[in-house]
């Protein structure tokens, strides 16, 4: 029989880390509790919505870690296994489930995923690393979806996210080598808006892609967040550029040569700047979701997105009916008022427009009650395919 395998838990630490202790007498004690007798500890993680149900239970034993020098603790860098146990949650289509190392936080009696990572995961055990000392345990977090979005739903979801995303990117980088390559469209004030456009959204999209998933440390994971938000409120901001430059181009003809980029420079890079600190510092400690580098959907701090986006949203829609409006009109004018032949015309610059002024993003709004796996559908595509579509439009057409 291999004696690792009946093994509960186990320790390793680095020599090095060791090495940066003050000189003493060093004593490390590790202790093993089969089962966790705190019986008031409630967790609750809530990531999809008010609406979901959520369970967290402790699937493993509990393992304490301390390393003295003399009579004071120190926190040391160390890896840990602890063999789980399976979930007595029964599971169904519509629940998702997630484990995590933890540590007992005595300050807040809770715990906490702050400083861990995990390392590998297999069907009876689990690896982390820690950045410190102290009592370890396994968590299993149980959410039943609040709507009808299946787990395989939201599986391929997922992935359709990635591989959109990358078409996406391999676009924008196309698109932006464009502008760079050629003096004349590198200088024009509507395609450096475009070329600020492309930037924005191709850095949110490289860092989701990259660092949403990394959820093990608290810090870096609330840095990746702040920067995600800053992103994509400053793609948003871009947008509503496009909207208002567009605007000003085809119904404010007098006056459209006047040079307003400082003012879109501000509006795309500069606004999301307070909206960002302010919101981190009122929510700094609970501003990302527990297992992804994301806003916290549960506590406000969503709508430090969510509404400068919905205003963008709204402007941008006002803005395209406008300009519809106006193709209309004048295509039907040039073509001796066929009003077919304007309604088409007004119809294929709503349509082209549509993804660069960012109305695409309602789907995200819609994706509630019984169509929300429709919506859900649409808006990954149609958000995750944004940069494409503006290869498409200011490359090819």
């Amino acid at each position: 029989m291999d004696k690792t395998r009946a093994l509960k838990a186990s320790v390793a630490i680095s020599p090095n880390a060791l090495r940066g202790l003050p000189a003493g007498r060093k004593t490390l004690t590790v202790t093993y509790f089969s089962n966790w007798d705190k019986t008031e500890v409630v967790i609750e993680f809530r990531e999809y919505g008010s609406d979901a149900k959520v369970l967290t239970e402790i699937i493993s034993g509990i393992i304490s870690i301390r390393i003295k020098v003399n009579e004071s603790t120190y926190p040391v860098p160390l890896d840990f296994q602890l063999k789980t146990k399976k979930s007595n949650t029964s599971m169904s289509s519509t629940v998702m489930k997630e484990t995590y190392c933890s540590f007992w936080d005595e300050k807040t009696s809770t715990f906490s995923t702050s400083g861990l990572s995990k390392v590998k995961e297999d069907d009876s055990s689990i690896s982390c690393h820690s950045e410190h000392t102290t009592s370890f345990a396994i968590l299993l977090q149980v959410t039943e979806l609040p709507t009808q979005i299946s787990h395989n739903d939201y599986k391929i979801l997922d992935m359709l996210t990635n591989i959109l995303s990358c078409v996406s990117i391999s676009a924008l980088l196309i698109t932006i080598g464009i502008f760079m390559m050629f003096r004349t469209l590198r200088t024009a004030e509507r395609n450096i808006i475009h070329t600020n456009l492309a930037v924005s959204l191709l850095a949110a999209q490289v860092l989701f892609l990259i660092g949403v998933d990394l959820s093990g440390n608290k810090l870096t994971c609330t840095i990746i967040a702040l920067t995600l938000h800053y992103l994509y409120l400053a793609v948003f901001g871009w947008m509503l550029v496009e909207g208002l430059d567009l605007f000003y181009k085809i119904v404010k003809v007098y006056g459209s040569e006047q040079n307003r980029l400082p003012i879109y420079l501000g509006i795309g890079w500069g606004i999301p700047i307070p909206i960002v600190i302010v919101s981190a510092g009122i929510r700094f400690n609970s501003y990302t979701a527990i297992s992804s580098c994301w806003l916290n959907m549960t506590n406000g701090v969503i709508w430090a997105f969510a509404g400068p986006a919905c205003i963008v949203i709204l402007i941008n829609s006002v803005l395209l009916v406008i300009i519809g409006r106006i193709i209309y009109r004048s295509s039907s004018a040039v073509n001796n008022m066929n009003n077919t032949t304007g309604l088409r015309a007004s119809l294929r610059g709503v349509l082209i427009l549509t993804p660069l002024l960012g109305s695409t993003w309602i789907f995200g709004l819609l994706a509630i009650g019984d169509a929300a796996v429709i919506f859900q559908y649409l808006f990954v595509i149609f958000s995750s395919l944004q940069g494409f579509f503006i290869f498409m439009i200011y490359c090819l057409f």
